[in-house]
C-alpha cells in the first residue's frame, strides 16, 4: 500500500524515538563506512525509505501530469474563443463589401455573437455564397 509523505515523515520520527541513530546531513562519513558489517535493520529501513521516496515521487509526477493536462485543455479553449473573436473583426469589413447599411451589417454581428454556430458557418462559406447567407440571415429576422 502506498505511503503519503506524511506517513513517511511519521514513521521515520517513530524510528528515531525507538533509538535508531540516522547519520546527519554534517555527520563524518567515514564514522557511517567504519563498520565493516552493514546492520540490517539500517539496510531495511534504508530500503523503506528509498520504496517511500520513490511513492512520493510517483505522486508527484502523477498530479503534475494532471495539472499539465488542465492547462493545455484551458489554452485550447481560450485559443479557440480567441479565433472566434477574431473572426468577428473581419466580419464586419466582409460585410461592407456587400453593400449592406450599418443597421443590417449591425443586425448580422449580433446575430454571429448570439450563435457561434453561424460564425463557423459563415467561415467555412466561399465569397460567393457569403452574400446569399448575409441575406438569408436578415430575412429571417423580418
Amino acid at each position: 500500500m502506498a505511503e503519503s509523505a506524511a506517513d513517511v515523515i511519521e514513521n521515520q520520527n517513530i524510528d528515531n524515538k525507538e533509538g535508531e541513530s540516522f547519520p546527519s546531513s554534517n555527520s563524518n562519513p567515514q564514522n557511517t563506512a567504519t563498520s565493516s558489517t552493514p546492520n540490517p535493520k539500517d539496510s531495511s529501513q534504508n530500503k523503506k525509505r528509498k520504496a517511500a521516496s520513490e511513492e512520493v515521487t510517483y505522486i508527484i509526477g502523477k498530479g503534475l501530469a494532471v495539472v499539465s493536462e488542465e492547462i493545455l485543455k484551458m489554452t485550447r479553449a481560450i485559443t479557440s474563443s480567441t479565433n472566434h473573436l477574431a473572426g468577428l473583426k473581419t466580419i464586419h469589413e466582409e460585410l461592407k463589401t456587400m453593400e449592406l447599411s450599418s443597421s443590417e451589417i449591425l443586425r448580422v454581428c449580433l446575430k454571429f455573437t448570439k450563435n457561434l454556430n453561424l460564425l463557423s458557418m459563415w467561415n467555412s462559406l466561399d465569397a460567393a455564397t457569403k452574400p446569399l447567407f448575409a441575406k438569408a440571415i436578415l430575412e429571417e429576422g423580418n
